[in-house]
């Protein structure tokens, strides 16, 4: 700052020169809460450029990626949104059939749950989902039949530990398509 009137700032090489920002008023809980959240990811980011395993994993993503200008970048990122997960593909809803679910997020999701829920939305089974050869789909393999009027319920857990979660309302136990709900 120069002054107190002028900030400069370096962006992508070159040097910003703009007024000083006036805040007025009492900050809204809101922003307080965005605040916070910022710097818990700023520290994520942080500490995972120093991380050996996780490291790797954000630089390899970064590079590949692009529009990330570096490992802190997309750290920073991946911590403040939450993973995807797009549709679901059901064989027949029998026993040892598999759920195919795609669920995505760079540069990589941590782990993918499936519950299997009765009509009254009680667990009827649960267990983590693998990672197929495509990248993007993760498969599970029923280990009952899924109940007349059941759902599926995934959980989509990144690097980060943010976690996103989706229901697929099955209908019959022979349905190939569910319905997002």
């Amino acid at each position: 700052m120069l002054g107190k009137q002028l900030v400069y700032k370096t962006v992508d090489g070159k040097i910003i020169v703009s007024a000083r920002p006036v805040r007025s008023g009492e900050v809204p809980e809101v922003q307080k809460k965005q605040n916070m959240r910022f710097k818990y990811a700023s520290i994520f980011a942080k500490s995972v450029v120093e991380d050996k395993t996780l490291g790797p994993i954000y630089t390899e993503a970064a590079q590949r990626l692009k529009r990330f200008k570096s490992t802190y970048q997309l750290a920073l990122t991946d911590y403040l949104k939450a993973p995807e997960i797009g549709d679901i593909t059901i064989e027949s809803g029998l026993k040892d059939s598999p759920i195919l679910v795609e669920a995505f997020e760079d540069p990589k999701l941590a782990k993918v749950e499936i519950s299997i829920l009765a009509n009254d939305d009680s667990v009827t089974e649960s267990g983590e989902a693998e990672l197929s050869e495509n990248g993007i789909q993760w498969r599970y393999v029923l280990q009952n039949d899924i109940p007349e009027g059941g759902k599926v319920a995934v959980k989509a857990f990144d690097l980060p530990g943010n976690e996103s979660d989706k229901t697929f309302e099955v209908g019959t136990q022979t349905t190939n398509n569910a319905t997002d709900t």
